[in-house]
């Protein structure tokens, strides 16, 4: 009875051994033969991370609408030497970068109380990079209305009548606040034709106070402001 007792004993040792046996080779088989994916996974390299953009590119390439309101003024290089200082609005869509274009109008106030007038006009603005500083330029072309002002001093009286084709250019720079928002300074050239009524001595009286002389004058100016610029849409 001992014998048997004594043998079962040695029975249920070796069978526990066995089944330490099988289970470390099933952990270790499970090392061994691991799926194509996980060992791809585990043992390859990581792929390198996509570059980054330039760093600064915060101008949105493509497709948006963009408004701009701004702050000018010009100085005039011909004879009349006009002094004027003004706002200005555009609404514009933009194609590319390099390509847009918009709906502008400005106020321009003369110092003297003559020349002061409205251009309306389309623009051609072009952004030469998408970085947060940039440079810009701006071509224009429209017509100018008339606010009506007169001018009195020692030289005499003079009145705008009418105005026509307004043309001009600007080069800017441009600093981005955040991806919607842009600061700008511009200096540009205007050119813009009137059609004036003068009264050459001012102590002439003539019927019905009509001037008696007649004048086109074409305004060369030097322009200069800056700008908030906001994009949004897309």
């Amino acid at each position: 009875m001992r014998g048997s007792l004594s043998f079962f004993e040695k029975m249920k040792k070796i069978t526990l051994l066995v089944l330490g046996l099988v289970l470390a080779l099933s952990v270790s088989a499970q090392d061994m033969f691991v799926p194509e994916s996980e060992f791809l996974a585990k043992y390859e390299p990581s792929p390198a991370p996509l570059p980054l953009p330039p760093s600064g590119q915060w101008y949105k390439e493509y497709y948006r609408f963009y408004a701009i309101v701004g702050l000018e003024g010009a100085k005039d290089l011909s004879e009349e030497k006009a002094s004027l200082f003004g706002i200005s609005g555009v609404f514009g869509f933009q194609y590319r970068r390099t390509v847009a274009f918009g709906i502008g109008v400005e106020f321009l106030k003369d110092k003297s109380n003559a020349f002061s007038h409205m251009p309306v006009y389309l623009e051609f603005r072009s952004h030469l990079s998408p970085r947060r500083t940039s440079p810009y330029t701006v071509l224009k072309i429209g017509y100018s209305i008339p606010a009506g002002s007169t001018r009195k001093d020692a030289t005499g009286m003079l009145k705008v009548n009418k105005s026509g084709i307004m043309f001009g250019a600007d080069l800017g720079y441009r600093i981005h606040v955040n991806s919607t928002f842009a600061i700008t300074a511009f200096v540009g050239y205007q050119a813009q034709p009137f059609q004036v009524e003068r009264r050459v001595n001012p102590t002439e009286e003539l019927p019905g106070g009509k001037y008696n002389d007649h004048d086109q004058v074409l305004l060369h100016m030097i322009k200069f402001g800056a700008t908030l610029n906001i994009g949004f849409g897309f």
